[in-house]
């Protein structure tokens, strides 16, 4: 029973974080007025105990610490929160430390996705301009 509920509760916390980010991402492409700065500070709150600025600080071993705390599932959203936000708010702080993010899971999975790729080579382009 405990660990149903655990799984239940994992996956409501995905869904969640993957409808905001859709939110997110859909403001971005249909040119809406982005999203609010505190309503982004407000969902790393929600979804990682962390504020804002604790992912705009370059202290790499404070976000290693981190990703060792979340689950395997939640990483990638992170790292795509930090990218829709550094893109969004122009910070290349929270882009650099999106690439780190990215880094380090395809370094702890050994794998790397194509969605991977493409963050990546977004984070590149964005860092260039």
């Amino acid at each position: 029973m405990g660990i149903r509920f655990e799984k239940k509760t994992k996956l409501d916390w995905i869904r969640q974080m993957e409808e905001f980010l859709r939110l997110v991402i859909e403001s971005k492409e249909e040119q809406k007025e982005p999203m609010k700065m505190n309503e982004m500070e407000q969902a790393y709150q929600q979804f990682f105990n962390r504020e804002r600025s604790f992912f705009q600080r370059h202290q790499l071993s404070e976000i290693e610490r981190l990703l060792h705390e979340l689950d395997p599932e939640q990483i990638p959203l992170l790292a795509n929160l930090l990218i829709q936000d550094g893109l969004m708010h122009q910070d290349s702080s929270l882009l650099a430390n999106a690439r780190h993010v990215i880094e380090s899971n395809m370094r702890s999975t050994g794998a790397m996705t194509l969605a991977d790729y493409e963050h990546l080579s977004l984070i590149s382009n964005a860092l260039k301009s």
